[in-house]
């Protein structure tokens, strides 16, 4: 019984510490994840939407300055960027300029070919922080990446 109660215990510390929590201002939104502090300025983002549950923001030039699961309905989500003025959208914007990437896709340069090669690993391997990171990797790089099962759709936001 003790270990059950320390094995639960763990498993919501965890659970509390990967939730996502925004705090929307007039002029920025704090971001806590992870135990990570994010700040995005409102002059920076261009759009704010969700996909199933997950917000993402959008900058300026079309790359995504957040990505992230919540737990949090769409509705109350959106009430709370709209009472602060944010751009929001019903759906992705760039729904149409995503496509499919594969093994053969020349047209992206070795780079990132390279860091998607690996994120398709880590897919596979179910490395949630490297498929994370991968994904920062690349929108450095001027693209942006989302997910359909083990499918990566890329879109370039530096056309």
């Amino acid at each position: 019984m003790i270990i059950g109660v320390i094995i639960g215990s763990l498993l919501s510390l965890t659970v509390y510490s990967e939730a996502l929590k925004m705090s929307i201002r007039d002029t920025e939104i704090l971001i806590n994840k992870d135990d990570k502090e994010n700040r995005i300025t409102k002059s920076d983002v261009k759009e704010v939407f969700m996909e199933d549950h997950t917000v993402v923001i959008t900058g300026k030039k079309g790359q995504e300055l957040l990505r992230e699961k919540t737990d949090i309905k769409k509705a109350k989500v959106r009430e709370g960027f709209l009472y602060h003025h944010y751009p929001w959208s019903e759906q992705d914007p760039y729904a149409d300029d995503y496509k499919l990437w594969t093994l053969e896709d020349r047209t992206v340069g070795e780079n990132v070919n390279a860091i998607l090669y690996e994120r398709r690993k880590a897919i596979r391997e179910g490395d949630k922080k490297k498929i994370k990171h991968l994904r920062m990797d690349l929108n450095e790089l001027g693209f942006v990446v989302k997910d359909k099962g083990e499918d990566q759709y890329i879109r370039n936001f530096h056309n």
